[in-house]
């Protein structure tokens, strides 16, 4: 072997990864292999660098994880500033405006402006698994909230996006409480959370039958005095007849005919008629 050669093999077998022999023929190196110099231990990059955007307020909190879940609009990178609490004008009993905090809005509607789709949360995620697992090397944290994220994009295939984020509230806020950290508890569907958050919002009732409306029967008196259909003609000369049945003892529910006394065309039935017998009208034709 030349001494040129001999040089080259010396310089590559001193890469990590990888031997002299194997780079020469092309073989791949190793690229989970230690570093030159890594003293038994990986590189990390530093939160603050990695992601520039978040606030140090979110790093603590992530942290600690104790960031709330609705907050997780801030860690996308169009996030540079910190949310603002909402505020309401309010009149007080003197005539006086003024302006006080409002109530948050609760579970996911809060996160929708900021995290509308699958896609927005998939990026907010991996920003918080990476602020997580950065500030715990020795934790398996990236195998479990890879694993919760996986549920979250299946989900997403069924339910609307609004009930899939109120589960992600309500889940976060489960996993806040546990004693340790359990890769497998973030691996698993809470079916409590599945039922309450997805499953019955989800479910629709069709509105109750309304029964139908049945009108009541017209008076026999009415049917006999006003026929459905009639003629010009004959509605003119029905006119101006007086109706038996309104002077009679039963009474008339509405017809075509003058409701006048038969006897002497006063306002009032015949049975109350005390005056002369009127002369009888010709009917007209």
């Amino acid at each position: 072997m030349s001494k040129t050669l001999t040089d080259l093999t010396t310089a590559l077998g001193k890469r990590s990864g990888s031997s002299a022999l194997e780079l020469l023929v092309g073989l791949p190196a190793n690229p989970l292999a230690l570093p030159p110099n890594a003293n038994g231990t990986y590189p990390t990059l530093v939160t603050s660098i990695l992601h520039p955007h978040l606030l140090p307020d979110a790093i603590v909190q992530i942290g600690k994880l104790e960031f709330p879940p609705t907050h997780l609009g801030r860690l996308l990178p169009s996030h540079t500033i910190a949310p603002q609490a909402p505020l309401s004008l309010v009149v007080g009993p003197n005539g006086e405006a003024q302006f006080v905090s409002a109530a948050p809005i609760p579970g996911a509607t809060a996160l929708l402006r900021e995290v509308p789709d699958i896609l927005a949360f998939v990026e907010a995620w991996m920003v918080f698994v990476s602020v997580l697992q950065n500030e715990h090397l020795d934790l398996p944290v990236a195998q479990g909230l890879s694993a919760y994220l996986n549920n979250i994009i299946t989900i997403a295939r069924v339910y609307s996006w609004p009930a899939v984020l109120d589960y992600h509230v309500a889940f976060m806020q489960l996993r806040a409480r546990d004693a340790y950290f359990n890769p497998l508890s973030w691996a698993e569907s809470s079916p409590h959370l599945h039922t309450t958050h997805l499953l019955i919002p989800s479910i629709h009732f069709p509105p109750a039958a309304t029964p139908p409306v049945v009108m009541p029967p017209l008076p026999a008196a009415a049917t006999a005095t006003a026929p459905a259909v009639m003629s010009a003609q004959e509605r003119t000369r029905m006119a101006g007849q007086p109706c038996y049945a309104w002077n009679g003892p039963v009474g008339c529910a509405g017809c075509a005919r003058r409701h006048v006394c038969r006897i002497c065309y006063g306002a009032h039935p015949a049975t109350a008629c005390t005056g002369p017998a009127a002369p009888a009208v010709p009917a007209t034709v």
